[in-house]
């Protein structure tokens, strides 16, 4: 929401709607929109993307009782992962993320569906959608995804939609810095604010578009 406070203090009259959920995918996220999304007539939409937004999604179907029913069992399993992970004892991390996009991988070709699915109803509903990518924040630069990030942008550009991406918003910054804690590396305060003015210059021309054609957040 820091999006719209910055343009709510440039005096635009603007409102938004937060649908992100933790570990979707982008065909999680489209069948949310079809769901809730379309029923409030935006006009613009701006779909976040990263990189692990390529899995398929999960099967849950083999989850045992400790993992339903016990918190404490979830975190200690996640600190045993992480700590495997910084030992070598589980599959590379960089490995894991590029393998998501080889051209025959499952979540991949469902993301790419997904894509073009969300520029249609965009384009459907007179809406201007905008695919923010997010980086992985382990190593900016160099920044080690540079191709996947080439993948996802041709995708969403053959759809006509607009591609943002937020890595040179923070490339220069430290990446712990970035971080949550050290164990948890998803976007802190920093970053988010970082990010947010980055993703600000892109809704202004079309803020300034709906103003003249529309009348509408000036």
């Amino acid at each position: 929401m820091q999006v719209l406070a910055m343009l709510q203090a440039q005096g635009r009259k603007v409102d938004g709607f937060n649908q992100g959920v933790g570990n979707w995918n982008t065909t999680q996220e489209l069948a949310m929109y079809k769901d809730v999304g379309m029923k409030m007539k935006p006009d613009i939409i701006v779909l976040v993307y990263f990189i692990n937004d390529g899995e398929p999604i999960p099967n849950y179907s083999d989850v045992n009782w400790l993992e339903e029913h016990s918190e404490a069992w979830v975190v200690a399993n996640y600190r045993i992962d992480a700590l495997m992970r910084s030992s070598g004892e589980v599959p590379d991390w960089k490995k894991y993320y590029r393998d998501l996009y080889k051209p025959d991988a499952p979540g991949w070709i469902k993301t790419q569906q997904a894509i073009a699915d969300f520029a249609k109803l965009a384009k459907a509903q007179d809406a201007k959608l905008i695919v923010v990518h997010v980086p992985e924040l382990h190593e900016l630069k160099p920044y080690p995804f540079q191709d996947v990030t080439d993948k996802v942008r041709a995708v969403v550009e053959a759809q006509g939609v607009t591609f943002i991406d937020l890595l040179p918003t923070v490339e220069t910054l430290p990446p712990p810095s970035l971080w949550v804690t050290v164990p948890d590396p998803h976007p802190n305060g920093v970053a988010d604010a970082a990010m947010s003015k980055g993703i600000v210059p892109a809704l202004l021309p079309v803020l300034d578009d709906l103003c003249r054609t529309e009348k509408k957040g000036c």
